[in-house]
């Protein structure tokens, strides 16, 4: 997956990120859209739900488990670089600030979040790209990354309510 930055805002470029092979984004606005599309109050059991019925009809896929355990090793690995980058934030942060690393830092913690961000693994296990994490190459990348998982994982949610719904509506019989 390529991932573009923002434009709009002037770069912020430190050594960590290679400036001159790789950009450095300035990550604000991921972080406000990562804060706006999380959604608590989803049901920890339904998501599970969701996942076990997901990855069945993918376990039919030849080469899926590796794949899916590699996926997954990704999204650990994302969820862990993100903890600590958010805990070293509140400690640097002034106040007014610090609230919204606070609530990132509970995003990524939450396991309500992995699991959430596994239902990504069946529909990412058939495609082609690499899932390595390189802690250290890019790190203003990894809120645009958690944010585009973040958007496909509540599309997967309310695609499957939408289905549900519709399943309903045709199985009960009209009063």
């Amino acid at each position: 997956m390529y991932y573009k930055g923002d434009e709009s805002k002037p770069k912020h470029y430190k050594k960590s990120c290679f400036s001159k092979l790789l950009r450095c984004y300035d990550t604000s606005k991921y972080q406000d859209i990562i804060l706006n599309s999380y959604n608590p109050t989803v049901s920890f059991d339904y998501i599970i739900k969701l996942y076990t019925e997901l990855k069945e009809e993918a376990m039919q896929i030849e080469g899926y488990e590796p794949r899916a355990k590699e996926i997954e090793d990704y999204i650990n690995d994302l969820l862990y670089y993100l903890k600590l980058k958010y805990k070293n934030k509140i400690k640097k942060t002034p106040f007014p600030k610090i609230e919204k690393y606070e609530k990132l830092l509970d995003i990524v913690s939450s396991p309500k979040t992995k699991s959430l961000l596994r239902l990504n693994i069946p529909s990412l296990a058939e495609s082609y790209y690499l899932f390595s994490y390189i802690p250290h190459l890019d790190p203003s990348i990894d809120e645009v990354i958690l944010c585009e998982l973040i958007t496909q994982a509540n599309h997967i949610l309310s695609l499957h309510k939408k289905n549900s719904i519709m399943v309903n509506r045709v199985c009960s019989p009209n009063k």
